[in-house]
Parts: C-alpha cells; sequence; structure tokens
C-alpha cells in the first residue's frame, strides 16, 4: 500500500518536475494536468504491483515489517523516477512543428 500512495502522489506532478527544474518556473508541476492524472493513476498501479513483488524479498535483508516498508518506498519511486525521466527526455528534446 505505501508502493500505491507514493507512486501515485509523486506520480501526479512527475512530468513537470524536469521542465520546472530546467526553466526555474513552478508552473510546469500543472502544466498538463490530463496527462498528470493520467500518471498518477498509471505510477499508483505500478508502484502497487511492484510492492506485492519486492516487498517479500526485501523481507530475508530487513525483517518482515521493514522489508516490506523499505520495498513499498522504493517501489513507489521506481514508475516516478521513470516518468521523471520521459519528463526530462521531452523537456530536452521538443518535437519539431
Amino acid at each position: 500500500m505505501i508502493a500505491a500512495v507514493i507512486g501515485s502522489i509523486c506520480g501526479l506532478f512527475a512530468l513537470g518536475i524536469a521542465p520546472a527544474l530546467i526553466t526555474g518556473n513552478p508552473r510546469f508541476l500543472a502544466a498538463v494536468p490530463t496527462l498528470n492524472v493520467i500518471c498518477f493513476f498509471l505510477c499508483g498501479v505500478f508502484g502497487w504491483l511492484l510492492g506485492g513483488q519486492l516487498g517479500p524479498r526485501l523481507e530475508g535483508l530487513f525483517g518482515e515489517k521493514n522489508g516490506y516498508i523499505i520495498g513499498g518506498i522504493l517501489s513507489g519511486l521506481l514508475p516516478v523516477l521513470a516518468v521523471i525521466a520521459f519528463g526530462w527526455y521531452m523537456a530536452m528534446h521538443p518535437a519539431n512543428p
């Protein structure tokens, strides 16, 4: 569940992070609201699915409770980092009209 929460909330702003950092304008965080909502749902679902796979695997290293918490945090951040990388690529390579 931790992965879904982290993935959803961070995914809501993930596309706008790169343009906001490049330009220094925080308005880019909400520049494309439709795509932000799509990323909200996609990052939440993929974070939840990854968290269900990664949590039990980290259970042996960190213990039962800590393994699931660390697995959830990492699994929530993985899809968000992928969307941030995509946003960074799109900001650095704008489409030619």
